[in-house]
């Protein structure tokens, strides 16, 4: 039973790549984890790690990249785990 709650789960997860459609942005916030984060708005296209003038891993950025021109960049950082940042821009 468990896995197949599992499998219905991960089925529903959100399967968009590029840019990420207003309906969810609108529904991420500062404060949220990673796994909220992934929830919502599914895998990034990619993920930047920052570090501390030391060498430290401090944060990280997760990007979704909009697929064509005139669409959204958005951009979400996280410190400590959690949404401190949130962006979105026309590239």
């Amino acid at each position: 039973m468990l896995k197949r709650l599992l499998f219905l789960f991960f089925l529903a997860m959100p399967a968009w790549a590029g840019e990420l459609p207003f309906e969810v942005f609108r529904m991420l916030s500062v404060g949220m984890d990673k796994g909220e984060v992934l929830l919502r708005a599914g895998p990034p296209d990619m993920r930047e790690d920052i570090e501390s003038a030391e060498g430290g891993k401090i944060g990280e950025r997760w990007y979704w990249i909009p697929e064509r021109k005139g669409q959204w960049l958005t951009v979400i950082t996280f410190c400590r785990n959690k949404v401190c940042n949130i962006e979105r821009t026309r590239p």
